[in-house]
């Protein structure tokens, strides 16, 4: 749907960056360009709206796929299609009433859009002969397009004519239309050809002699193991994950970049929305067509035929996307649009492409296989902003000085070196909470923009400094003496040339040390979550502080951090050299005071923090930074022990499993602040 949600009116603000193309986000503002919507949902609650569709087709997707595949791909098809058209009916009225039972609704058309698409596939594996499998993959899918140029046309015309209903007559139109194709289908579609009662027995043979599944014949048990070890189904994989980023991307926020960066109306915004769509649908029918008759030909074989296409397909939506990086504003809305356009025929590749491939490698697992690629597609898709932040900023670096810990730190004095070798994270706080609100007030400086070059450049900095002086094992480093490395060398389990095998994933996930651990990160890193997005806004918002005052009050947790970090880890070592405590012992206190001595803190800031109560909130959050530490001589120090020859990989399953557990509290935190203000 075209038509804006009511739009907020935040205070104006000036950024050198946007003055050619000054923000358009007042109601005022947008009223007269036709965007005069009525319902109170912000970004946030969008975001969920969004989201919904995706989860529910990640329930629906593989359980439908292996149905389709086993019993009846053309009734599974109508009742997820039936199911959309029903939900779709009732969307308006439930949006004026009930938000979250609208994304309640969103949830069950993703399900149902998880039934449809891989029983389309099971059924179009039976019934495309492969010299024509790629136009007439390109013909049953060219749907998408087609509701896309049909809906982009006319639902601004709709949202416009308040007499029908305005926004809500486009829904009510969808549902129609879904619901009279159900019918349709029900009547004339079939599972195999030979079922058919509106072809001829030519084309009955025809299709029969050349496609693999045939009627009667059973698919068996799905080969996980095959699949998943098969070049060509990873392949299609990834090509597939790519795609569905690309199309949720242009799904979700085309609509929104083309009104507030290129500052169109509502009805050039229509028009600029369908021409992907117009653009993707002429050239996939074209270069499938081209690709099939290049098959026919001998010119190309099967395999060169759908690399060929899929590999130009890739990389000319890449050079699309990086020029309206470059391009895209209000003063060059032409070849904004004229990007888009063009990433539209590319995308159109893909059906001579992976659709093609994907319907040919294993044609008796079809449905199966398409609903996983788009299970996988849809998850990483969903969450590629957020899991992309976390890859680049923790992906690589975080596993890798976790392995090399494990090669230098000796058992005695392990707490304390991981703590001095964790505090950059604190130090970084303390440095950029001081510096970063004085760079910002500097314009002669470029105000904000400094702070990214100032961190850039400490970081290539650091980059230089770590690869002259770093080195993977003791006895590589040029620096330390012999003594030190013999020292570190008796007292290490992993040592240089030690081979260390796969990673023993079974054991791991049995073992009640490392799932202690990984709970332990997941509340941390959940912690660490909610601290680093909303800290400065509960500063500014709750505690009512100016910029100045934020950023020393986000400092002082860094700095209460950073001291107790080394004091708690030097005195956890100290008791362990003493024999006071064991190894055991040792982490399990240290950690087990560390979880409770925050959840005090929390507790009590949720009581008492105002803006009457500044002091004692501030070191309610210093304190729970202090508690913090104990993660430390804890968690930290365990995880370094309990498998070393496997540290960086142990290391890596537990952040992922903990970044991806821990990625739904920002929304969570999101939605109570959304109620709490509302």
């Amino acid at each position: 749907m075209v038509n804006s949600t009511v739009t907020s009116k935040p205070k104006p603000s000036h950024n050198a960056s946007y003055d050619s193309c000054p923000s358009q986000t007042t109601e005022e503002q947008h009223e007269p360009s036709g965007y005069d919507g009525t319902l109170l949902w912000d970004a946030h609650l969008q975001g969920l709206m969004f989201s919904a569709t995706s989860f529910g087709s990640f329930l629906i997707l593989v359980p439908a796929g292996i149905l389709a595949d086993k019993f009846s791909a053309r009734i599974i098809a109508f009742i997820g299609v039936s199911l959309a058209g029903l939900a779709t009916y009732a969307l308006p009225f439930i949006a004026q009433h009930f938000t979250y039972g609208f994304i309640g609704l969103r949830f069950i058309i993703g399900g149902s859009l998880g039934m449809i698409i891989p029983a389309l596939a099971s059924i179009a594996s039976r019934w495309f002969v492969p010299d024509e499998r790629a136009t007439l993959s390109a013909i049953y899918t060219s749907g998408a397009q087609i509701s896309g140029i049909f809906l982009g046309l006319v639902a601004p015309y709709l949202c416009s004519l308040k007499e029908i209903g305005g926004w809500v007559s486009v829904y009510y139109l969808c549902a129609f239309l879904a619901l009279v194709w159900g019918f349709l289908w029900l009547v004339f579609a079939s599972n195999y050809a030979e079922k058919n009662r509106s072809i001829s027995d030519g084309e009955k043979l025809y299709i029969t002699n050349n496609v693999i599944p045939r009627k009667g014949r059973k698919s068996g048990i799905f080969p996980w193991k095959s699949a998943f070890t098969s070049l060509p189904f990873i392949s299609i994989l990834v090509v597939r994950v790519t795609g569905l980023i690309q199309h949720q991307i242009l799904q979700y926020y085309a609509a929104t970049f083309i009104r507030d960066v290129l500052h169109t109306d509502i009805y050039r915004n229509g028009l600029f929305i369908a021409l992907p769509h117009l653009t993707d649908l002429i050239p996939k029918m074209l270069f499938s067509t081209l690709a099939d008759l290049l098959k026919r030909r001998k010119i190309t074989g099967y395999t060169a035929s759908v690399r060929l296409f899929q590999s130009i397909g890739c990389f000319g939506s890449a050079c699309c996307f990086a020029g309206l990086v470059f391009l895209a504003d209000c003063n060059r809305v032409i070849p904004a649009v004229a990007l888009l356009g063009l990433s539209g025929v590319f995308a159109s590749f893909v059906s001579p492409g992976a659709n093609t491939s994907a319907l040919s490698i294993a044609p008796m697992y079809t449905g199966t296989i398409h609903s996983i690629d788009m299970l996988i597609g849809f998850l990483l898709a969903s969450g590629s902003v957020y899991l992309t932040g976390i890859v680049i900023h923790k992906g690589f670096i975080i596993p890798s000085f976790t392995a090399i810990a494990s090669r230098w730190f000796v058992p005695n004095e392990r707490s304390t070196l991981n703590a001095i070798h964790t505090s950059g994270v604190q130090l970084s706080g303390v440095f950029l909470g001081l510096v970063t609100p004085p760079l910002c007030s500097l314009k002669e400086l470029g105000g904000w923009a400094s702070v990214y070059y100032l961190c850039s450049t400490l970081t290539i900095t650091w980059a230089v400094l770590w690869l002259c002086f770093s080195s993977n094992f003791p006895d590589q480093h040029r620096s330390i003496s012999d003594d030190e490395i013999n020292y570190i060398s008796e007292n290490m389990i992993v040592k240089k040339g030690q081979k260390k095998g796969i990673f023993p994933w079974r054991a791991a996930f049995m073992s009640t040390p490392f799932l202690a651990v990984l709970l332990a990160r997941t509340t941390l890193v959940t912690q660490h979550q909610i601290m680093t997005f909303y800290t400065t806004s509960f500063i500014r918002d709750v505690l009512k502080s100016d910029l100045k005052s934020n950023g020393l009050f986000t400092t002082l947790p860094y700095i209460a951090s950073f001291i107790a970090k080394i004091g708690v880890s030097g005195f956890a070592d100290h008791l362990k050299q003493r024999k006071v405590l064991s190894y055991n012992t040792s982490t399990r206190l240290f950690q087990t005071t560390g979880n409770f001595g925050i959840a005090l803190c929390f507790a009590i800031l949720a009581v008492v923090a105002d803006c009457n109560h500044v002091f004692l909130s501030v070191s309610l959050l210093v304190l729970q930074a202090a508690f913090t530490t104990f993660v430390s001589p804890g968690m930290h120090t365990s995880a370094l022990s309990i498998a070393p020859l496997h540290a960086g990989g142990l290391h890596s399953v537990s952040m992922f499993i903990a970044n991806l557990v821990s990625s739904a509290a920002p929304t969570f935190v999101g939605s109570i602040l959304v109620h709490v203000i509302v």
